[in-house]
């Protein structure tokens, strides 16, 4: 089966980072050798200039007038400041955290501009590193083996062509099973559901609530229910997953 898994890393793929071997060095060269592939997005996404402060030490990137990607030591004309520590820098150039992995993580420091600038830069940095096309508008053409487009409204059943199946997924990056379980099955999940509510607590650590409309806090979430419910516990075995 084609895989669609651009973002797996493995600890052998995780590396040291010098702070300023890396934005005085290997990034200047990335950005001159692999420039095709992450100009277009940041044009796209209409970069403004922005920083990094590495416990104290800062680098500005920007999209130049002439289409080049530029890093300059320095917060002259950054739109927006990004405060990492070392090991923040480490794990961001790793992939081992994103913008979104820091602010939900509470300890995204951003003294100017906002998490949607991060984010913009974020694509064009993976882009550089990864040697992978930022994505740009209409880029993406999905297609069905023989050239004609894909079907997106299309599902499938078990007992389909698994390489049918399998260029689907790939393709278009999901992909709709019917009938893989029974109204049966379903109920007896539903019931055990509610079954369990009585067991999860706010902050609890296993669940996530929301409130809705009328002010009540309400489960959205239940981790590990497989141990509260036999009939998902089974599911999870079944030689059908």
């Amino acid at each position: 089966m084609r895989s669609v898994d651009v973002r797996t890393r493995t600890g052998a793929d995780v590396r040291a980072v010098d702070t300023g071997a890396f934005f005085e060095d290997e990034l200047p060269a990335l950005l001159a050798s692999r420039s095709a592939v992450a100009v277009p997005g940041a044009r796209a996404l209409k970069v403004r200039p922005f920083a990094f402060d590495v416990e104290g030490r800062a680098w500005t990137l920007a999209l130049a007038d002439d289409d080049t990607l530029t890093v300059r030591p320095g917060l002259d004309d950054a739109a927006a400041i990004a405060k990492l520590d070392a090991v923040g820098l480490h794990d961001l150039v790793n992939d081992l955290r994103t913008p979104m992995g820091f602010f939900t993580g509470g300890d995204l420091d951003m003294p100017l501009g906002r998490l949607e600038h991060f984010l913009d830069w974020w694509v064009v940095l993976r882009s550089v590193l990864d040697d992978r096309p930022a994505h740009t508008p209409g880029a993406v053409d999905l297609r069905e083996p023989d050239g004609e487009p894909l079907d997106l409204g299309r599902s499938f059943t078990l007992d389909d062509d698994p390489e049918a199946i399998s260029h689907f997924l790939a393709e278009a990056g999901f992909l709709h099973l019917t009938g893989v379980f029974d109204e049966t099955e379903m109920a007896a999940v539903s019931a055990e559901m509610d079954a369990a509510v009585p067991g999860y607590a706010q902050g609890d650590g296993r669940s996530w609530w929301a409130k809705t409309h009328d002010g009540v806090d309400r489960l959205v979430r239940m981790q590990r229910f497989q141990v509260e419910s036999p009939t998902a516990a089974s599911i999870l075995a079944d030689e059908r997953l």
